[in-house]
């Protein structure tokens, strides 16, 4: 087990090959690649020095990242993957480079600073940022740059790839945030209830099972098109409806509200197509969209 506090030298690689145990400081890394190959607690400060891949966690067996430090860049290049275990949230400030394996942040908040991006690709279910299922989770949280921008969450849940697109045409500050995360369930909301004057239906037979969770925190002038793709198999509808439309879907806003319907307010369901469900968001308030 190493304790370090360290400043690389130009043109320094370092390898570690047991647990990388970082307790406080600042790690700077002057764009040196730095591997772990075995565990990692960290809770100092990774300063990334402008290039290469920063932390890479390319161990040959599962790894286990914990602590509550912040990253500047973060390299996943494990296919067995890198685990999370609860209650320790991460942020970090440059990049998150996904090349081979599941980040799995179960329960925790993953954190992603406004100069941060997502690098890597192809995105799939074997690489790829992975939520847990409770609906009481975190999730993935992006802070927005002001005006238009695109940006993707490649999350998914229970080994399913299912990521979130959001093409935002109008947002006032670059101190807002949304969060977004994936569950492999129907959303908790859904209940059987009475559809009169329409077709009695079974409500649980009857929608995605499958759902997705955004929480907004501090944006305002915000409008944007939410593009989240899903699997088919989660597809259960045993009644005939035209082709782009779908039974349920959900927005609660701050103050709460619940409706069901093809538009509610200032967000409006798009289509379904191609396995990818879209949404117009034209909100000034926090929300969440369970769908």
């Amino acid at each position: 087990k190493i304790k370090l506090v360290i400043k690389t030298s130009i043109s320094t690689e370092i390898t570690i090959t047991n647990e990388f145990d970082m307790q406080a400081g600042t790690l700077f890394d002057n764009s040196n690649d730095i591997f772990i190959l075995g565990d990692c607690n960290f809770d100092g400060i990774h300063a990334y020095g402008g290039s290469g891949d920063g932390l890479t966690f390319n161990g040959s067996a599962e790894q286990e990242l914990t602590g509550t430090g912040t990253f500047g860049k973060i390299t996943i290049d494990n296919p067995n993957d890198v685990v999370v275990p609860l209650g320790y949230n991460l942020t970090i400030n440059d990049a998150l480079n996904l090349q081979s394996g599941v980040f799995n942040i179960g329960k925790n908040l993953l954190t992603l600073s406004l100069d941060c991006d997502i690098e890597g690709a192809p995105f799939s279910a074997s690489n790829m940022i992975q939520t847990n299922i409770s609906f009481t989770d975190y999730g993935v949280k992006k802070i927005l740059p002001a005006g238009a921008s695109t940006f993707t969450y490649p999350i998914g849940s229970e080994g399913k790839y299912t990521p979130v697109t959001m093409s935002i045409t109008a947002n006032e500050n670059s101190s807002g945030s949304i969060t977004v995360k994936a569950a492999d369930e129907m959303h908790p909301s859904i209940q059987e209830d009475s559809e009169s004057p329409f077709t009695e239906i079974i409500d649980a037979d009857n929608v995605l099972q499958y759902h997705w969770v955004l929480r907004a925190n501090g944006i305002s002038g915000f409008s944007a098109t939410v593009d989240m793709k899903y699997d088919p198999a989660d597809v259960h509808c045993n009644i005939s409806l035209p082709p782009d439309r779908y039974p349920y879907w959900h927005l609660l806003r701050s103050p709460p509200v619940q409706q069901n319907g093809l538009c509610c307010d200032n967000l409006c369901f798009l289509r379904i197509c191609d396995a990818r469900l879209l949404v117009w968001i034209d909100v000034n308030s926090d929300f969440y969209l369970p769908v």
